[in-house]
């Protein structure tokens, strides 16, 4: 028979595994999340806005499409950074809780 806990009860015998440093990393990861979720949806807009550009114009400048294609680049690149950050703090507080864990 399985062992019905709500959420709640989860949440709280987590939270009882993490130090306070965890807990603030925990919601750093969240943040994080956050972040790179919107990075990863301005990948598309900016190449739909470049399509659009390029198509409604006579003759292409480049100079024009550049900083479109420069920010394409810088946000790529962040959120390649974030999704490393969030990785390694992961492992990190993964680490930590079951060391944790195995103590208790």
């Amino acid at each position: 028979m399985q062992n019905h806990t709500s959420f709640g009860a989860l949440v709280k015998k987590l939270a009882g595994l993490l130090e306070r440093r965890q807990r603030v990393g925990f919601a750093v990861i969240l943040v994080i999340l956050a972040v790179s979720a919107l990075l990863s949806q301005v990948t598309p807009l900016a190449v739909g806005y470049l399509t659009d550009q390029v198509l409604a114009a006579q003759t292409v400048n480049f100079a024009a499409v550049l900083p479109i294609l420069v920010g394409i680049l810088v946000v790529n690149v962040v959120n390649e950074v974030v999704k490393v950050l969030r990785r390694l703090i992961v492992e990190d507080t993964a680490t930590r809780v079951e060391k944790t864990a195995r103590q208790k």
